[in-house]
């Protein structure tokens, strides 16, 4: 495989709003250096390039989508996969989502220059032979956030908020930890090395929500950006392209983030209420990222060769409406990206949960699967059947905070066949 990979510093210079947490004042502080990292893949056999690009965003978003398309007009857009990390600490880029901020124009025209540019230069350089393996490695660090409530007092509103006590609701589905529910506890890696065997850039994919960087009032990459330090420290490879690509993590969360119980006051609350999630110590999000990214670096020390690196690309496009009724524009995209038969990348333009995981390897069939969600612009969370049903904040709460109708009864089977469009 001939590659090229690179880094890009996407840190805002002036103060931004921030996409995850409904907008709010702009933030003027960075705790963590924000990246885009790019890599671009040319099999031996064929020489048309595929673009893999992982960005420090909540969202790509479809203005950057439509940049990168314009600004390399000789790719299709098959060619270009474009993924964001989702930090919820990162410059606000989707257009469509008025209730989690607006994009900055000064920071988008960076954005969209800066990476343009990058995007240009790398399909013009020289590459260099890359050896591909890859691995899978287990963690425990995520936990699942549909907690069932039996009775609750009070309701929950469309915008995500507790209304006014109405009485009691029986059987509500809460953002609470849920320790028996779904997660995907995979962490899938690949990397590439030169004949030498020094790492050229790494590829890694788990399913958590970056939610538990301890102070909200600052730009920050999360976890994904710990990792990094990890994997370059670990590989003596200051400045090693590492592209994060979230998974399905529309109900999952660090298990880290769960609430404690101590004191009279505590247990009462935990008693009448049942488990709440808390914010991360300093103490606890080093700890807990150290140890994700020391799992991440262990993968690497123990990947196996792929058998056959060679490159195919896919990507469809359905129609919103399938998924959310009323919904006009833009188009919910699938991607799948096949090394051989040893591993795929597949991924849409949604907040998957971890339901759909096991079923989208399954019908991928390779021997390592990274199931990714964020790609493009996401029209928001995608639930299957059962949770639609059950309601809850991922089961179509959400979605007047996003500008949606309500979603499809249909969503999981219009999921399913535009994964099943490009495996």
């Amino acid at each position: 495989m001939k590659i090229v990979a690179s880094t890009v510093d996407i840190t805002p210079r002036h103060p931004v709003v921030v996409g995850g947490y409904m907008g709010g004042a702009p933030l003027s502080e960075v705790a963590e250096r924000l990246e885009a990292n790019l890599v671009v893949l040319r099999s031996d056999s064929d020489p048309e390039p595929v673009v893999i690009i992982s960005l420090d965003l909540l969202y790509p978003g479809r203005i950057l989508r439509s940049a990168f398309e314009s600004a390399l007009p000789e790719l299709r857009p098959d060619q270009i996969f474009l993924a964001a990390t989702h930090t919820h600490q990162a410059p606000m880029t989707d257009d469509t989502k008025a209730l989690l901020g607006a994009p900055d124009v000064k920071y988008m025209d960076m954005l969209v220059l800066s990476l343009s540019r990058e995007l240009r230069r790398l399909l013009l350089s020289e590459t260099q032979i890359g050896e591909f393996s890859t691995a899978g490695v287990s963690a425990k660090h995520s936990i699942n956030r549909r907690f069932r409530r039996r009775v609750t007092i009070g309701r929950r509103s469309r915008s995500h908020r507790w209304a006014p006590p109405v009485g009691l609701v029986f059987n509500s589905y809460l953002v609470a930890p849920n320790a028996n529910g779904v997660t995907d506890e995979l962490i899938t890696v690949l990397i590439s090395r030169s004949p030498a065997g020094r790492a050229q850039f790494v590829i890694w994919n788990y399913a958590c929500h970056p939610v538990g960087f301890p102070e909200k009032d600052k730009v920050a990459a999360d976890y994904p950006h710990y990792v990094r330090d990890i994997l370059r420290t670990r590989l003596a490879v200051p400045g090693l392209p590492v592209l994060f690509l979230q998974g399905f993590s529309g109900n999952t969360r660090p298990s880290a983030t769960v609430s404690r119980t101590s004191g009279l006051g505590s247990w009462t609350r935990r008693m009448m209420f049942g488990p709440g999630f808390t914010k991360m110590t300093w103490a606890t999000y080093t700890s807990w990222s150290r140890e994700l990214g020391e799992l991440v670096a262990d993968g690497c020390a123990n990947s196996l060769p792929l058998d056959d690196a060679a490159v195919s690309s896919r990507r469809s496009l359905s129609a919103t409406s399938s998924f959310v009724v009323g919904a006009l524009e833009p188009a919910v995209s699938f991607h799948a990206i096949r090394f051989g038969s040893g591993l795929t990348i597949v991924g849409a333009s949604a907040e998957l949960v971890a339901e759909f995981s096991p079923k989208i390897r399954t019908m991928a069939g390779s021997e390592q699967v990274m199931c990714v969600g964020c790609l493009d612009n996401p029209f928001g969370y995608a639930p299957t059947s059962r949770i639609l049903m059950e309601g809850g904040y991922e089961g179509g709460d959400y979605c007047s905070m996003f500008n949606l109708g309500p979603l499809a009864e249909n969503i999981e089977e219009e999921v399913l066949q535009g994964f099943k469009a490009v495996l």
